[in-house]
Formats: C-alpha cells, sequence, structure tokens
C-alpha cells in the first residue's frame, strides 16, 4: 500500500501516513486493518493501553503479556523492538485491543509466557498460546538443538535432565566437547591445598 492513498473519514480527506501521524498510531497498524477490510473508523481506532482498568485486569498476568507484545511490536524505543517489530513481526488487529487478546486466552497460567506457534509469523489468533520456557526456548529462532544417542532436544533441555547449567553446557561446546559429553560429564571437584603458613584469626 503505497503512503499516497488518501483515506476519508468524517468527511475529511488525506493520506494514511498523515492520519497515523494526527492519531498518533503506527502506519502499519491502519495499513493492516484496512487490508483485512475495516472500515475508516475501525481502521483509525487507536489502541488504548489503559483499557485493562475498566475490566480490573491491570498490573495481572495477561495484562503484562499483552502490553509487552504491543511494545516490542509497535514502540521502535523499546529494546526488544529490533527482534519483533523490526524485522516484521506485527501484532493482529484482533489483538491490539486488551479485550479481545483476553477474550482470546484468558488468564495467564502460573509460569507460562506468551509465545507464537510458528516463529516466522506474527502475533495473530491461531498463532498465539501460553507456554511454557521450554517451549518458548525451542521456538526461538536462534535455538541450538543436540542430538545425543537418537534424541534431539534443546540446550535448555538438556540441562534440566542432566542438571549440568546451562551456561556450562554452551561452554564446553564452545571449547570444542563433543554433545554428549558436553552435557554429561560432571564438573569437577576444586581442590585447595591448605598452606601449614596460613594463621587464621581466633573467634
Amino acid at each position: 500500500m503505497s503512503k499516497k492513498r488518501y483515506l476519508t473519514f468524517n468527511g475529511k480527506t488525506q493520506r494514511i501516513y498523515e492520519w497515523a501521524k494526527e492519531i498518533g498510531i503506527p502506519y502499519a497498524m491502519i495499513h493492516d486493518r484496512l487490508s483485512l477490510g475495516y472500515p475508516p473508523d475501525k481502521a483509525l481506532t487507536p489502541y488504548n493501553i489503559k483499557e485493562a482498568e475498566k475490566h480490573g485486569l491491570k498490573g495481572t498476568g495477561a495484562y503484562e503479556s499483552w502490553s509487552h507484545m504491543i511494545q516490542r511490536c509497535e514502540n521502535p524505543k523499546c529494546h526488544e523492538y529490533r527482534y519483533y517489530g523490526g524485522r516484521g513481526i506485527k501484532v493482529h488487529p484482533k489483538l491490539r485491543t486488551f479485550k479481545d487478546f483476553y477474550n482470546l486466552l484468558g488468564d495467564r497460567p502460573k509460569g507460562l509466557t506468551l509465545g507464537r506457534i510458528k516463529n516466522d509469523k506474527g502475533y495473530e489468533p491461531g498463532n498465539v498460546r501460553w507456554e511454557t520456557w521450554t517451549q518458548q526456548a525451542r521456538n526461538k529462532r536462534n535455538i541450538r538443538l543436540l542430538a545425543i544417542d537418537g534424541q534431539t532436544k534443546t540446550i535448555m533441555e538438556w540441562s534440566i535432565i542432566s542438571g549440568i547449567k546451562y551456561c556450562t553446557i554452551i561452554m564446553r561446546l564452545f571449547r570444542g566437547h563433543s554433545h554428549k559429553n558436553a552435557v554429561f560429564t560432571p564438573l569437577r571437584k576444586r581442590r585447595f591445598k591448605m598452606s601449614e603458613e596460613v594463621q587464621f584469626p581466633q573467634c
């Protein structure tokens, strides 16, 4: 859609990017809504970050997840924007209001987080769910899978199974260890020799 396209609303006609600037919502949001067949009044409706206050849900896990989703996809100042909005991950118009988001997903279960089933697609109905951290770790773009004895799992999953810390496995792989040795080699116990010259203070 060209930024030169005009849109008429309440008897006023101007370019879409001018509407975006005037209303204070991203151009991409208006673009997506129009592409989905939204009428001008719906396409130009700003999302309300305070909407959850009406439902008494501000501060809940669901509200927090929704708010973070909006920020990392729509706010260039968000430190995570480059990983989401910056690479084309968008929020579907049907999830931009907290009411619609909550009606779809409900309360966030304890210990879960908001995730996308297909990492190359945006936040949209059918592609969002509450996930465990392990599920989300497996779905990351830069995830590394290790194959050991015919089983393929993420480093985090192997860490849970073996009891070896995630960062330890990463360091071992960096040093050239095999997958199996990096995951299952027990940690060495450090031995310290106590010098006879060392004197401890008396209590």
